[in-house]
């Protein structure tokens, strides 16, 4: 059976999920104190198998202030069921509206993962539903389930 390939973007993050292999490099600017960090709730399900700092190409003698760096994180997954997979770009002693978090849910079957979606984001369902109805009636999120 073929592999599905699944990449989702956002500002500073792309997530690439093929076969049992997720991927996810997550942009940021150190030398502002923010951070990336990234955990599984699931740790039997998706499991961490490295976490590198990519710096950017050139003299990284002199590291720049404000240059921003990738942290590549690379997953395996094994086993049945649904992980949360949370990256958050946080200053680490405190939190501020300015905070990112993305929380995305990855579904695997059999070791191999068959979707992820980002939560509070629509399912691909839920668009194409939507774009039968009105828009924008001012339906809390809650009535709408």
């Amino acid at each position: 059976k073929s592999q599905t390939k699944i990449n989702i973007s956002r500002e500073n993050l792309d997530l690439v999920a093929e076969g049992k292999t997720l991927t996810l490099d997550l942009t940021g600017i150190p030398s502002t104190g923010y951070e990336w960090t990234c955990e599984t709730d699931n740790k039997d399900l998706l499991i961490e198998k490295s976490h590198e700092t990519k710096e950017p190409e050139g003299d990284s003698s002199k590291p720049m202030v404000g240059t921003s760096v990738t942290e590549h994180y690379t997953f395996e997954v094994s086993g049945s069921g649904e992980a949360r997979l949370t990256a958050k770009y946080a200053r680490s002693w405190e939190e501020s509206p300015d905070d990112i978090e993305h929380v995305f849910i990855v579904t695997i079957e059999d070791g191999e993962i068959t979707m992820v979606n980002e939560e509070g984001e629509p399912t691909i369902d839920e668009l194409m539903s939507e774009a039968m109805t009105v828009p924008e009636s001012g339906v809390t999120e809650s009535e709408a389930l």
